[in-house]
């Protein structure tokens, strides 16, 4: 299933490659931060919705709603 970021990311209508271009990151990195959103440290995080033009903390939501995630999962 994909994370909620993702799902966000996509919804937007920006690929991997725009991102990876915007953030100045391999295609590589940004493709685990999306598989794995813990990962993001937040300045990255904040880029990203800056990116994708969505407020901050909507994109910081719905990392922390994977976070939440992991850790009822143990």
């Amino acid at each position: 299933m994909p994370s909620q970021l993702t799902t966000l990311v996509k919804a937007r209508g920006v690929t991997q490659a725009q991102l990876a271009k915007g953030l100045r990151f391999s295609m590589g990195t940004v493709t685990r931060w999306l598989r794995n959103p813990t990962e993001i440290k937040v300045g990255h995080l904040i880029e990203i919705a800056r990116i994708i033009r969505v407020p901050a903390a909507l994109a910081i939501k719905a990392v922390e709603v994977e976070v939440q995630k992991e850790a009822s999962h143990g």
